[in-house]
């Protein structure tokens, strides 16, 4: 494993945490959107 030092190596992995977040809640959006179409009759 390389050294680097501490803060670039938890910027790395809170901006990792960062981006899977914003991809968790924008699966749930999508997820709760097509079952509000569904239960309207689209």
């Amino acid at each position: 494993m390389s050294i680097m030092p501490i803060s670039d190596m938890h910027r790395r992995r809170r901006s990792r945490n960062i981006a899977l977040g914003l991809a968790l809640v924008a699966w749930v959006v999508i997820i709760f959107l097509v079952s509000m179409v569904k239960v309207s009759g689209g």
